[in-house]
């Protein structure tokens, strides 16, 4: 037990700082099992978990600020990006990460800017695309940051 003496030095150190915020989540651990898939991922609480009709992918909504799908096949980053970069509709204004795992990129659709991103994460069994789902809702950057880190929690079960 912590006493009155030591909580002084746990407040100066952050550390009741991070047990607060880590208490604080609103976020839930989601299996995918139901869905087919052997993963599971962290979400927002309220989000609603489908599977595609058309496909072998996820969709997981929360709103329209949390929108991701999740394939079984690995998204080709090399050659969306320079299809990304060629289109002449949705003109790429900016990339903000271009790794071996993620695209994450700004471009601007008549006069909005939107956010965009494609991932693939590779856990213990498999590669996994991460992508946000296509819809007309315009993400902001945020909102992209918040979907990719959600992906960055995909692990096998």
């Amino acid at each position: 037990m912590i006493g009155f003496r030591a909580f002084p030095a746990l407040v100066g150190s952050g550390l009741l700082l991070i047990f607060f915020f880590a208490g604080c989540t609103n976020d839930r651990l989601e299996n995918l099992m139901l869905w087919g898939k052997t993963f599971r991922i962290m979400i927002p609480k309220d989000a609603v978990v489908a599977k595609d009709s058309f496909g072998d992918e996820v969709i997981i909504r929360s709103g329209t600020s949390f929108q991701l799908r999740l394939g079984p096949t690995q998204i080709d980053l090399p050659f969306l990006k320079s299809a990304i970069a060629a289109n002449r509709m949705n003109r790429l204004t900016r990339i903000l990460i271009s790794s071996p795992e993620v695209l994450i990129y700004e471009s601007q659709f008549q006069n909005r800017k939107e956010f965009h991103f494609l991932g693939n994460i590779k856990t213990s069994k498999a590669f996994i695309s991460c992508k946000e789902d296509e819809t007309p809702v315009a993400h902001s950057e945020a909102e992209i940051e918040r979907m990719w880190a959600a992906c960055k929690t995909l692990e096998s079960l």
